[in-house]
């Protein structure tokens, strides 16, 4: 029995595992793209000092998926991510639409909608802040 699973195991991953999306359905199926990994971040102040938010998370306003990124490595002060390469399959080429959302004690200071397209290797921003000031 255990040996039926095991020989079954890689048939289901390439089955369910390699889904050619619809977010792809534009790109040349050559297209050579870079190694590197991209963040889309945005830069939060106040009186032109950054600002330190006790929780921030980015929701797909598509499909109400709720990315936290608070493990993260840590970014310069005031910097957070919204939204990074990783999320690049549930990214449509010409957008979807994302909230950034940031607080300070159980308040939000921060409601900031981004359109997250991709270039057929990497997220890209179509509509969005790189700096939010906050009063």
């Amino acid at each position: 029995m255990n040996a039926i699973r095991f020989l079954l195991l890689p048939i289901f991953i390439f089955a369910f595992g390699c889904d050619e999306s619809k977010n792809q359905a534009d790109c040349p199926e050559d297209l050579m793209c870079t190694e590197e990994f991209r963040m889309i971040t945005v830069k939060i102040l106040q009186d032109n000092e950054p600002v330190s938010l006790d929780y921030f998370k980015t929701i797909n306003m598509d499909s109400g998926v709720i990315h936290d990124f608070q493990n993260l490595p840590l970014l310069d002060d005031g910097v957070y991510p919204v939204l990074t390469d990783l999320k690049f399959g549930e990214v449509e080429k010409n957008g979807t639409n994302y909230r950034f959302e940031g607080s300070i004690q159980d308040a939000v200071v921060v409601d900031q909608v981004f359109k997250i397209g991709h270039d057929c290797c990497h997220i890209i921003v179509l509509e969005g802040p790189d700096i939010i000031e906050i009063e």
